[in-house]
């Protein structure tokens, strides 16, 4: 118990106790007056943190230097033991002692706060979008070339942040039309926009480059560059080079050589590969895109060797695929993107283009196997993360899919994709609220973002939020009239709601854009068989819409959606034998318990339209137990005569549907 009591006056002779309340209050001082202070300079919440762990590590280092250290006339020295003590009055070898230790243990703790900040900083993320360039002069193909290296420039400044994880830029295909530095902030959360002008001449090119911030739009830097007339790509990589110093980020040894490797090409081959880029690039029409491929095979005549003209022509191909589905196409999008690997297997991006490809053909594990070589490329490569986190929730495998997402945020979490990958994810599992979170999230960095507002707006859709989701697809048409899925969207609200004739309206706008689209087609006949103004044309449109579901049924004759669609629309014309064709080929490959949401109230639906109500209640319930239906169930048409179903009517109510059944719409007249 001595023991203990001779360390306890031992604490308090060397002043442990006065130094440790002292430093305490000291410490909750300068905590509460930054608290206020740091905001004020705009600093982030992350400092104030550090200054309270850097304080708080303090503590110990002032209680250890009051026991170790005395303050005596030859200055601070190491504590000598006890001393005579038999007046009442400090010794003056202690006076002021207490303060200095105070104040060399905060010196210690704010000196290794500063230090932890200073290796722990990480630079300002650079949030890029290159704007389209403005043509000075008006030469032939001059507005192509443009557009080409707008293309190209974006490619290569986007390998700048390969290994550097502080850029990252929006793809050129996002930016589709010309707009200001604040316009691009708010539909793509940048920070900083690259925009300009280029001048062709006779014998020389002149690019002008302006770095501005996109918040105050006040220009930081500018460049001029001029290039000899044939050396497109040996201008990109000027501006490139240029670009990386006006963003203070150092060019990687990988990325230098490619830029030298592209600075002693074929300038003819660069300048058809450019060419080819641009006309891609305006591609509205097969037309076009053949053209481009055209260019890009001229550019393999003239360099064979050419892996930029190789992966052109997978993407055209691609494209020509997509608006064709003919099989040949995807084979040799497959074919010329490999051979660029083949040539260049060190650029990330084309992994990842020959991933979406196989993506696309439902062929799983290779299109796995090429994000991840991408990955292994670029470890940062958010993109990558995206595509592998849809194919595994494609393949079910949904903990692994949300995984894969967050760690696309986590790679880019100031960019608006990644939320709305996110987001989409929880909206194909019904969580609707999660998904409105973090669109919501995207929407605070890219407030005018079409594709998160076109996303809030359905998810407020089947939370039964219908004016709101009106409100939000009609806001997005007038910031964009083209947008095909908002169109589609909007027209599917109008149709619930009983506005056909709009509903037609608009569905035959997206079909105009997406002709080969066989859903919209089928949607168009639904509405204009309800509405007044076309209902002569609704079996045209039908058969229509059959056809083109024979297409795509050629190279993907197991699908159930397919299969399904065809069924629906022989018995929308009244061809109940036709129909039953289809459903038995459909019936072997689905199952209530595992289909997805939207496909099992599609079953439902059909079996109601053959009338064959005990499947088709069997069916919608399965769907409405997860959360989906309810609207096409209460509002549609189709479904008048189920809602009065002693089965289903309950259920409405049980929801508070008690209306549901006067939502019955009016019969079209005649029978097809």
């Amino acid at each position: 118990m001595d023991r203990y009591i001779r360390f306890f006056y031992e604490l308090q002779r060397r002043r442990v106790f006065r130094v440790a309340a002292a430093y305490a209050v000291t410490a909750w001082l300068l905590v509460e007056v930054s608290s206020v202070v740091l905001p004020a300079f705009g600093l982030a919440s992350w400092v104030l943190r550090v200054i309270i762990v850097a304080l708080a590590a303090g503590f110990p280092i002032a209680c250890l230097l009051a026991w170790a250290y005395d303050l005596t006339a030859e200055g601070v020295t190491r504590d000598r033991g006890p001393v005579d003590d038999t007046t009442d009055s400090e010794p003056s070898s202690r006076r002021g002692a207490s303060a200095v230790l105070v104040g060399a243990a905060l010196v210690v703790a704010l000196a290794g706060g500063l230090a932890s900040m200073y290796f722990a900083y990480a630079p300002p993320r650079s949030h890029l979008a290159v704007l389209p360039f403005r043509v000075v002069n008006e030469t032939p193909d001059a507005e192509v070339l443009a557009a080409g290296l707008l293309e190209t420039l974006t490619s290569s400044i986007t390998q700048l942040g390969q290994f550097e994880e502080t850029l990252w830029v929006v793809p050129a295909s996002e930016i589709t039309e010309p707009m200001t530095p604040s316009g691009a902030r708010e539909r793509f959360g940048v920070s900083t926009v690259v925009s300009g002008s280029i001048q062709f001449g006779e014998e020389r090119i002149r690019l002008t480059l302006n770095l501005i911030d996109a918040k105050t739009q006040r220009q930081v830097q500018s460049r001029q560059l001029d290039v000899g007339q044939r050396g497109l790509l040996g201008l990109q990589s000027e501006a490139t080079r240029h670009l990386a110093r006006m963003l203070n980020l150092p060019l990687s040894s990988q990325h230098s050589a490619r830029l030298t490797q592209e600075d002693i090409g074929d300038p003819e081959a660069e300048r058809l590969y450019v060419q080819g880029r641009g006309v891609l690039r305006k591609a509205a029409s097969l037309p076009s895109i053949d053209e481009a491929i055209g260019l890009f095979e001229q550019a393999l005549q003239a360099e064979p060797a050419f892996a930029g003209a190789h992966a052109g022509l997978g993407e055209a191909y691609r494209q020509k695929y997509k608006r064709t589905e003919d099989l040949r196409w995807v084979d040799a999008a497959i074919r010329h993107t490999q051979r660029a690997l083949a040539i260049d297997s060190s650029y990330a991006p084309v992994w990842v283009a020959l991933g979406v490809i196989r993506s696309d053909q439902r062929h799983d594990e290779a299109a796995i196997d090429a994000f991840r070589r991408a990955l292994r490329i670029d470890p940062g490569y958010a993109e990558a993360y995206r595509h592998l986190g849809y194919v595994y929730r494609r393949l079910g495998e949904t903990e692994r899919a949300e995984e894969t997402l967050r760690e696309a945020i986590a790679r880019q979490p100031e960019y608006w994709k990644g939320y709305n990958a996110l987001g989409s994810f929880f909206y194909s599992q019904t969580r609707y609220e999660d998904a409105i979170a973090q669109y919501e999230h995207g929407l605070r960095l890219a407030s005018a973002n079409p594709s998160l507002l076109n996303n809030v707006a359905v998810t407020y859709w089947h939370q039964h939020q219908l004016e709101d989701a009106i409100g939000a697809f009609e806001r997005i048409l007038a910031l964009d009239s083209t947008r095909t899925v908002t169109q589609s969207n909007l027209a599917t609200a109008y149709f619930y709601l009983g506005r056909y004739d709009d509903a037609a309206r608009l569905y035959a706008k997206a079909v105009a854009q997406s002709p080969k689209d066989y859903a919209l087609v089928g949607a168009l006949a639904d509405a204009q068989t309800w509405g007044t103004t076309q209902r002569d044309d609704a079996p045209a449109t039908y058969r229509r819409a059959i056809a083109l579901a024979w297409e795509h049924l050629s190279f993907r004759d197991q699908d159930p959606e397919i299969l399904g669609s065809l069924a629906q629309y022989y018995a929308r014309l009244h061809h109940p034998d036709s129909a039953h064709v289809w459903l038995r080929r459909l019936e072997p490959l689905v199952d209530s318990s595992t289909a997805g949401v939207t496909l099992a109230f599609g079953m439902g639906e059909l079996y109601e339209s053959l009338g064959q109500r005990v499947p088709a209640r069997r069916w919608i319930r399965s769907a409405l137990d997860r959360g989906y239906g309810w609207i096409p169930l209460t509002r549609s048409p189709w479904l008048a005569d189920l809602r009065t179903d002693p089965y289903i009517l309950p259920l409405l109510q049980r929801e508070g549907f008690a209306n549901a059944t006067l939502r019955t719409g009016s019969r079209p007249d005649g029978e097809r």
